[in-house]
């Protein structure tokens, strides 16, 4: 099994390469066509979705960072 530590480096590696490899690459293609990149990086987040990577970091390598909220109304 896995320790706390192991599975929290784990996560975090993770997180990087995903946010080097697929945001920061998506712009540096975008940058070579001549236009910006945006994009809704990582939703809501948990415990809604369970995003293997950092939106909030995510968005800080976007152009124009795009968000989304959550309207939850208990009771109805």
């Amino acid at each position: 099994p896995y320790t706390a530590r192991f599975k929290h480096d784990f996560d975090k590696c993770l997180s990087d390469l995903i946010i080097e490899n697929h945001y920061g690459k998506a712009k540096e293609v975008c940058h070579k066509a001549g236009i910006l990149y945006v994009s809704e990086a990582g939703g809501p987040g948990k415990p809604i979705h369970n995003c293997p990577f950092e939106s909030i970091k995510s968005s800080g390598v976007l152009d124009i960072a795009r968000g989304e909220f959550w309207r939850m109304d208990e009771g109805r």
